[in-house]
């Protein structure tokens, strides 16, 4: 994608399954200009949430649009890394921007959890189901100390720590 005169950009595009035939969309999406943006798609391409942030002390905002382009909710104090989205759209995971935490909230916006950690969260995935989240860590002092933690999310308890192939 790209801001092209306050707008951002997103071009989409998927094969047919009858012609083989990509079929693309393409969205247009009003933001401030020259804002700092990053784009996050839903599994199944129904929604997509834009992180926006004017300047480096802008607590920026996540905004959430469906197929059509149509806002569907804003959401504002918010400076991420990575987002993903529940598969039931009830929910988004989101890290903190060079932050040690991954805040979980409902569809509007009220945090329903946060995991922390030690160590920023750069990196985070869902289970195709739902139910489990990993999160990619990187500690900013030492390179030695990144690592990958499985969260369950029904008891929010993690599951598994993996430390990077090499590290100690």
């Amino acid at each position: 994608g790209k801001s092209v005169r306050g707008y951002f950009r997103l071009d989409r595009c998927a094969l047919s399954g009858i012609s083989q035939q990509p079929q693309c969309t393409t969205w247009e999406l009003p933001l401030d200009p020259f804002p700092t943006v990053k784009a996050f798609f839903s599994s199944d391409g129904r929604r997509v949430a834009i992180s926006v942030e004017k300047t480096d002390s802008d607590l920026g905002n996540i905004r959430v649009f469906d197929l059509n382009g149509t806002e569907k909710s804003v959401f504002t104090g918010h400076r991420i890394d990575d987002l993903v989205f529940a598969p039931d759209m009830q929910r988004m995971f989101y890290s903190r921007m060079a932050g040690s935490a991954i805040d979980v909230i409902d569809a509007s916006g009220r945090n329903l959890h946060t995991f922390t950690h030690d160590g920023w969260v750069y990196h985070l995935a869902l289970s195709p189901k739902g139910q489990y989240l990993a999160a990619g860590l990187a500690d900013p002092v030492s390179s030695g100390k990144n690592q990958v933690i499985i969260w369950d999310l029904a008891n929010g308890e993690m599951v598994s720590r993996y430390a990077r192939p090499g590290d100690d």
